[in-house]
């Protein structure tokens, strides 16, 4: 036997594949005998039904500016980088 809330999702699920104006009938036929049932698929077909309010709104769309990668500096031995000294370049180093 499924689990309850595996058993409510299938149905819900199935709903969802009924075209709108048969869904009180299913709903009636699956839901027969089990009036929590038939409350809580409800509950999840109005809310499916309704649109996320944050989502519905339509925000104003932000300006945005394209930069350029700047180059990399060329970085060479006794070379200052902000309050460092480059002592030696390094090169071909691999990392494992």
């Amino acid at each position: 036997m499924p689990m309850p809330q595996k058993h409510e999702a299938a149905l819900f699920a199935l709903a969802l594949e009924k075209p709108a104006d048969l869904r009180h009938g299913f709903l009636d036929a699956v839901c027969a005998g089990d009036p929590a049932l038939r409350q809580r698929l409800d509950a999840l077909l109005a809310a499916h039904e309704r649109p996320e309010p944050r989502l519905a709104m339509q925000a104003e769309p932000v300006k945005t500016i394209k930069l350029k990668p700047a180059e990399a500096p060329d970085e060479t031995a006794e070379q200052t980088l902000g309050r460092y000294k480059l002592l030696k370049q390094v090169r071909g180093v691999s990392i494992l």
